[in-house]
């Protein structure tokens, strides 16, 4: 599935993907338990009530989200494809994982899920996985520090002189196309003009903002903490761990200009 046929800016494209050490995906009789590995956060507490839940109930199975981060999901999948000993059912993807790690997946008869056909996005269902969520990658910043004039764009996280203070980025070991992304975009490239990446152009732009970089984090957690405690002053961060950092009241906003 190419990056380019889908959103072409920070967009996280999750996918629901079967590991290859169970039986198969599809056109089977379900087990009385079906083990799903998630990020957590506000999306798995939204994909428990609005899809783990009501299957669970037709269905007569129990529907067990387990929160781990990707990166943590495919070590121990493909501990999990060495061994036999099954931790869990489907695992949360990428896009480049459904290029990169076929070996560990399930293949997926597309004919046989009819609604995500009808109901999902264009080619939302591929041969090992199926698109799950879109969501962003956007800008959290700091209230208390930005009361008059505001971040709104990635041109402005990189403009240390008008939006002093330390920024965060992600350095989560996967879905590596969202910081050179954003990098472009503060280097003035459109939007439709982003892909194929311009990598040396990409990293010549971070080496601007890399020193005012006082948190790479690596997970959903951190990046929430590092608002809330005031470590930066501004962070890209996953759309959900940004809203709920929000509802918390913590003095917090989003721009989802680029995301």
């Amino acid at each position: 599935m190419p990056i380019q046929n889908w959103k072409w800016t920070t967009a996280a494209i999750t996918i629901a993907a079967g590991i290859a050490a169970t039986t198969p995906a599809v056109a089977q009789e379900l087990e009385e338990q079906l083990v799903i590995a998630t990020t957590g956060g506000l999306m798995g507490n939204s994909l428990a009530k609005y899809f783990y839940e009501p299957f669970a109930e037709a269905k007569d199975v129990e529907v067990v989200p387990v929160a781990i981060e990707v990166p943590d999901q495919w070590a121990r999948a493909e501990a999990m494809t060495r061994t036999g000993n099954v931790e869990f059912d489907i695992v949360t993807a990428t896009g480049p994982d459904l290029v990169a790690r076929t070996n560990m997946l399930e293949k997926i008869d597309c004919s046989q899920l009819p609604s995500v056909q009808k109901f999902g996005v264009a080619d939302a269902c591929t041969p090992y996985g199926v698109a799950r969520t879109t969501g962003g990658m956007l800008i959290n910043y700091n209230t208390d520090v930005f009361k008059d004039k505001a971040p709104k764009t990635w041109a402005d996280f990189w403009n240390v002189k008008d939006f002093p203070g330390p920024r965060g980025l992600p350095d989560t070991g996967d879905r590596d196309w969202w910081v050179p992304v954003a990098a472009l975009l503060a280097d003035g490239v459109k939007q439709t003009e982003l892909f194929p990446l311009d990598l040396e152009r990409a990293y010549k732009k971070l080496d601007e903002i890399r020193p005012h970089v006082a948190v790479w984090w690596k997970t959903g957690d951190q990046v929430q903490q590092i608002m809330r405690n005031k470590e930066v002053v501004m962070t890209m961060s996953y759309s959900g761990r940004a809203l709920a950092v929000v509802k918390e009241g913590a003095p917090v906003a989003m721009s989802w200009d680029g995301a």
